[in-house]
């Protein structure tokens, strides 16, 4: 099973990684053993190749991570390249064309 945890406009806070590692606890558990559970980080390309951003902030991810413009290029969808510019962008919505 894979998780994937997404962020736009904001970053990764260490109270909702925790919930993170909580959940895939909980699915482990309701699941059973056989089940193996992936939790991935989707976020801006800005936010994951911050030098500002703390090795310990991807941990529960377990480094399974996944940026916007990754997304863009495989699936030809404009808005996944545009929620990949979303972070720290004052909120208004996403662009339409």
């Amino acid at each position: 099973m894979i998780v994937i945890e997404a962020k736009g406009f904001e970053g990764f806070s260490s109270k909702q990684n925790a919930a993170f590692a909580e959940d895939r606890s909980h699915l482990l558990k309701l699941l059973g053993p056989e089940v193996q559970v992936h939790i991935v980080a989707l976020a801006s390309s800005a936010y994951v190749n911050s030098s500002n951003l703390r090795k310990e902030t991807l941990t529960p991810f377990g480094g399974h991570r996944l940026t916007w413009a990754d997304a863009a290029e495989e699936y030809p969808d404009h808005r996944l390249q545009l929620a990949d510019g979303l972070y720290r962008r004052e909120p208004g919505g996403i662009a339409r064309r």
